[in-house]
């Protein structure tokens, strides 16, 4: 697929070009994820792509809005993964290392409030699932979230004036 490739250029691209590529990349599968709603595979990419755009818009100050917009779209697409397909071991990994991420590059950027907006809201959201997982015995989702408020409890730790 086109877009995926696109996209594997920019993931390797000096920040502009990066940019330029994702932005086409995300075009790309936007129309993709429009033509195909019920084919999960493609908003995977979707959530992909925009976490990288958002990361190079806030990283490198383009457009920090754009790039929170960009993370917000991403990390509600990662948690309608983890509703869809919860014992995927992509979605396990892709929704803790993006919310990792998400709360990285926001607390870095000085925005931790906004991290801990999204990232408190899809931790939340999952919990849902989480507890319906464990019901069946399976605690892989109480693991992650656990280790994912475990985080944002460090975080929070360090961003409080002593």
């Amino acid at each position: 697929m086109i877009a995926i490739t696109i996209f594997g250029l920019a993931q390797v691209s000096e920040p502009n070009d990066a940019m330029k590529l994702s932005e086409r990349a995300i075009r790309l599968i936007r129309s993709v994820v429009d033509a195909q709603p019920d084919y999960a595979r493609r908003k995977r990419d979707l959530a992909t792509m925009l976490a990288l755009r958002g990361r190079i818009q806030i990283e490198n100050k383009i457009d920090v809005a754009a790039g929170i917009a960009d993370i917000e779209e991403s990390a509600s697409l990662f948690t309608g993964q983890v509703i869809v397909s919860p014992q995927d071991i992509a979605t396990k990994q892709d929704f803790e290392s993006n919310i990792l991420q998400f709360l990285q590059v926001l607390t870095d950027a000085g925005k931790t409030a906004v991290a801990n907006k999204i990232c408190i809201g899809a931790i939340d959201q999952v919990g849902y699932v989480a507890s319906g997982e464990a019901l069946v015995g399976r605690d892989d989702w109480i693991e992650i979230l656990s280790r994912l408020r475990v985080k944002l409890e460090q975080i929070e730790t360090a961003s409080v004036p002593q």
